[in-house]
């Protein structure tokens, strides 16, 4: 078998794949931009499937999607909770109450489209990739911890699991004994779950 696949990672881009496909199918009534966004990742996610299950030559197209998923879509997902309106109850939220405007989701998804095109292109930067989603993570924990929005708190607490996995994605989990890239995808499956959950609460 090629070393460079890895079946345990394959298996673990399901459950990936399946989260993402099931936010976007939940989201594409109350926040298409949204549902657009995890579509993506369920592309990604399925491409990574094949890259680590069969074939490597899918190496190109699971990096692409998936830093276009995290540093544009994901990013200004969730950037666009600053446009949340506040103190409305779910259920009761109406498309003109959105404090920004409908469009600011797509805005802010064409500024970040051109910096990574930039970044990825003209003037490749490592760390552009990681600072961006991380600052456009912060409105999430705005909302989270203040309106304290159980599903969104759950899908922070997530990601910070995650952050502290990310360090090192080659490596192997000393405590569970398998690659630290299938614990970030279990950790991120969850996370699409409760933020899919969170949005439409807070969205309805």
């Amino acid at each position: 078998m090629d070393p460079a696949l890895q079946v345990s990672t394959a298996i673990s881009d399901v459950p990936v794949a399946l989260s993402a496909a099931y936010a976007a199918w939940s989201l594409r009534k109350v926040f298409p931009f949204g549902s657009l966004a995890y579509s993506v990742v369920t592309i990604a996610a399925s491409l990574g499937v094949i890259r680590f299950g069969f074939d490597t030559s899918f190496i190109p197209a699971h990096e692409f999607f998936s830093e276009f998923a995290g540093q544009v879509l994901l990013s200004a997902m969730y950037l666009s909770f600053v446009n949340i309106p506040k103190n409305v109850k779910s259920g009761t939220r109406r498309s003109g109450s959105l404090p920004f405007g409908a469009g600011f989701s797509w805005l802010v998804c064409a500024v970040l489209l051109a910096l990574f095109v930039v970044f990825r292109y003209v003037v490749p930067s490592k760390a552009y990739g990681e600072i961006v989603p991380a600052v456009c993570f912060l409105p999430v924990m705005y909302v989270a911890f203040t309106r304290f929005e159980p599903f969104t708190i759950a899908g922070v607490v997530l990601y910070m699991a995650m952050g502290a996995v990310v360090t090192d994605l080659k490596g192997v989990n000393p405590h569970l004994g398998i690659p630290n890239l299938d614990v970030f995808h279990c950790l991120l499956t969850l996370a699409q779950l409760a933020f899919a959950h969170a949005l439409l609460r807070l969205l309805r």
